[in-house]
């Protein structure tokens, strides 16, 4: 949606989830701009992944154990993360490298790290003991400290000890200045958020209940010399907690306005969301359900009615509050109705205006005088943050050294001095361009299998269509820039479609020119002696997609052994997968439901073939096909709306258009799948046909039942084998029929010779 369009008066809560992100994180957290979210894994491995284009644009690489925390810099150029290696890692986005490790041995304590080249230092902060007189009612004891945070000003830390206690340090001196008791006692204090504008502060404890409080004023350093520390007990203004369930909370998070509080559930059964309205007396708005995936974390976006949810099994849910498009914030003039009306025309409204009027008012505009010196109120640099008078705006009150009123704050000017190079004009170089893939960030993380060997012949299913097409280009671009050593070919199989194959194949045949690949084309007519055209006018439009899908599977395989080649790839697209997922569960199907996701799959008389874009939308081939001016076909197939297929397509755009994650989940769901070992027992045992010797389960394959019910006139999609010896006994007889040619499975070629290319699925990236 147009974010133009949206009323900026209609912020609210979110209510549904957007999409989710296959992520293997253990939680995540927007960056400051609210494009990248941040998300530390279970494997030691943080990403950053892009919102516009769902996809991983860094992988930072370098803790051993689980990540456990991340946090981003001002203007989201450097990242830091932690882990249970006890390594502290702030990485340089720009530059995709560590620029600082630091290393922690102890547990319960919090350290200051000063960054800036000429002030380097790392300083504990400590609680100082009590009062000299000994106070009555002051424990002298020490808690460990659990939790820490600076406040939107970045002026000062708090810092929740395991007692219930809040302590709060001078960012500039290191020295606590304040010692808060949570009145009625709290317990363990487990994580802190604070409003944007930093006077207010959640607290979650170990008693299973979120507290708010206002912030105390605290007086400046150069005003208390740095000696004394409030001792000072706060109320909550209000308690957030489940009553009836008696939940624990394992994140909470405020609105970018402050107006509203989110609180993750700790439930093991489901994934819970519940959101206060602060505005109303902290009143219970609503619960948000994710889902079977307990809740592990959540963070609320910086600017808008969002939220990142982390489920315990990884995925990041990312929710949003839909809203109706507001078009008269695009055009003055633009009414909206809620039903027909007819529009009535004023008298001139469609007159032809005359051009030497329109000239003149032009040219009377361009005379008048254009201020370019006066600034009018805040306006906003490059990445869309507000600036004043082209200054980067600081996270908090005041900022540059200017605090409350416009009077000079030391302890804001002081980290100012020797600043680093996170300035507001920086922006996050997104991986577009193939110059900007590297073999290393290629196969990162994307379920590596070793796809191809050098020397291999790999034979491209070429259609002339977008995925194809788009195959072809990015395999030929990397063969050649990193020196893979394969032999690529495009393989086209002739259905015999008029109207759709025959246009589509001078697709196939330019792709052939501008790539310099050499074309092999196989049709039906030559192979089956039938081609789709007669098919379908035998059968049907129902059930045709069965005869093109099984004979064209087939002719893939005898066209790439009559090429010798070792790999065929596919393009086949998320969208097919998911697809294909569906119509095998609605079939029950449960053999090509345990291998249809698989990105590899080869037989012991087939050739290994593999459908490296399963990850990729056909929207994001689409795309890419189009901002690359790549040469494709794309008109339908004719007989495809009406067949099975095309109706499970309807339905997925439908699932698609209620949850926008559908088809990843569906995906991930058809993964899950695992065939128990006693219904595996009562599978048919793999071999080959008689007749034609390509793999069967049966005496017969497929292709060569459905072959012999056209040459006997049915139109069906098989015969039994009861009726195949009805049918022979009436005549005529098999070897009257036409047949198809015996199967050679090609020359099985040595790998002693070859060296091992580790691969991965291959993913567009914008």
């Amino acid at each position: 949606m147009n974010e133009s369009l949206i009323s900026p008066f209609n912020f609210s809560h979110p209510t549904a989830v957007q999409t989710s992100l296959y992520a293997l994180g253990s939680f995540a957290r927007f960056d400051p701009s609210g494009r990248f979210v941040g998300v530390g894994r279970f494997d030691g491995l943080a990403t950053i992944w892009d919102l516009e284009t769902k996809a991983a644009v860094r992988w930072l690489d370098g803790h051993v154990k689980a990540v456990t925390s991340l946090d981003w810099s001002r203007h989201s150029r450097y990242v830091l993360t932690s882990s249970k290696d006890w390594n502290v890692i702030v990485w340089d986005l720009a530059s995709l490298r560590s620029i600082r490790e630091i290393a922690l041995l102890n547990t319960g304590e919090v350290y200051l790290v000063d960054l800036r080249p000429n002030h380097r230092s790392r300083t504990e902060l400590y609680e100082p003991d009590g009062d000299e007189d000994g106070t009555e009612g002051q424990s002298s004891r020490r808690y460990a400290m659990t939790v820490a945070r600076f406040d939107p000003s970045g002026k000062y830390v708090f810092v929740g000890t395991s007692g219930g206690y809040i302590l709060v340090f001078n960012t500039r001196t290191k020295a606590m200045i304040a010692r808060h008791r949570i009145a009625g006692g709290a317990g363990t204090i487990k994580g802190m958020d604070f409003a944007k504008n930093g006077r207010r502060l959640v607290t979650n404890s170990s008693d299973r209940t979120l507290r708010q409080f206002i912030v105390p004023h605290y007086p400046r350093s150069s005003e208390t010399g740095g000696e004394i520390f409030i001792e000072q007990e706060l109320e909550p203004t209000h308690r957030f907690n489940d009553p009836i369930n008696k939940t624990a909370w394992h994140a909470v998070s405020y609105s970018p306005d402050g107006e509203w509080l989110a609180g993750g559930a700790a439930d093991a059964a489901n994934h819970k969301i519940y959101i206060w309205d602060i505005s109303n007396d902290g009143q219970f708005a609503s619960t948000l359900d994710g889902g079977r995936e307990p809740l592990a974390h959540l963070h609320w976006h910086p600017s808008k009615a969002s939220i990142a949810s982390t489920t315990n099994q990884g995925n990041i849910l990312i929710w949003h509050s839909p809203n109706a498009e507001r078009w008269g914030a695009f055009a003055g003039g633009f009414e909206e109705v809620d039903e027909n009306v007819e529009y009535e025309e004023r008298e001139d409204e469609f007159d032809i205006e005359d051009e030497a009027e329109i000239l003149r008012r032009k040219k009377e505009a361009e005379q008048d005088d254009v201020d370019i010196d006066t600034i009018d109120g805040e306006t906003t640099d490059a990445r869309g943050h507000p600036a004043l008078n082209g200054v980067h705006a600081s996270n908090g009150s005041g900022g540059h050294g200017i605090g409350i009123g416009g009077n000079f704050d030391e302890d804001m000017k002081w980290a100012d001095e020797d600043a680093d190079d996170d300035l507001g004009v920086w922006k996050m170089k997104i991986l577009m361009d193939d110059d900007d893939i590297t073999p290393k960030q290629f196969s990162k993380d994307r379920k590596l299998v070793n796809l191809f060997s050098r020397g291999d012949r790999v034979a491209i299913g070429a259609s002339g269509g977008k995925d194809s097409t788009v195959l072809a280009y990015v395999l030929k671009t990397l063969n050649e820039r990193y020196d893979y050593g394969l032999h690529l070919f495009l393989l086209s199989i002739d259905e015999g479609i008029t109207g759709y194959r025959d246009d589509s194949l001078e697709t196939v045949k330019r792709n052939q020119q501008q790539y310099d690949m050499p074309l092999k084309i196989l049709s039906y007519d030559e192979l089956y002696g039938w081609t789709m055209d007669r098919i379908v006018s035998q059968i049907g439009k129902k059930n045709n997609c069965t005869f093109c899908g099984v004979f064209r599977r087939q002719a893939l395989d005898r066209g790439a052994a009559m090429l010798n080649v070792d790999h065929i790839v596919t393009g086949h697209n998320a969208d097919d997968i998911a697809e294909t997922v569906l119509m095998n569960i609605m079939r029950g199907d449960i053999a090509r439901l345990g291998r249809c996701t698989s990105i590899v799959t080869q037989g012991e008389d087939t050739i290994k073939r593999s459908k490296p874009f399963k990850y990729a939308y056909e929207k994001e081939i689409v795309m890419y096909a189009y901002f690359k001016k790549l040469d494709y076909f794309s008109t339908e197939c004719i007989y495809s709306p009406d067949a099975y297929r095309g109706h499970a397509r309807t339905f997925l755009k439908d699932l698609e258009a209620a949850r926008p994650s559908a088809i990843i989940d569906i995906i991930h769901s058809g993964e899950a799948f695992e065939v128990r070992e006693e219904i595996k027992a009562t599978q048919k045992v793999q071999r080959t046909c008689k007749r034609c010797g390509y793999m069967s389960s049966n005496d017969l394959c497929k292709a060569c039942t459905l072959l012999e019910g056209l040459e006997r006139g049915m139109a069906s999609s098989g015969i039994t084998d009861r009726a195949r010896k009805k049918l022979d006994a009436e005549g005529p007889s098999p070897e009257n029929l036409r047949t198809i040619p015996f199967y050679q499975p090609p020359f099985c070629w040595s790998l002693c010779d070859k060296k091992p290319m580790r691969m991965a699925g291959l993913v567009i990236r914008f």
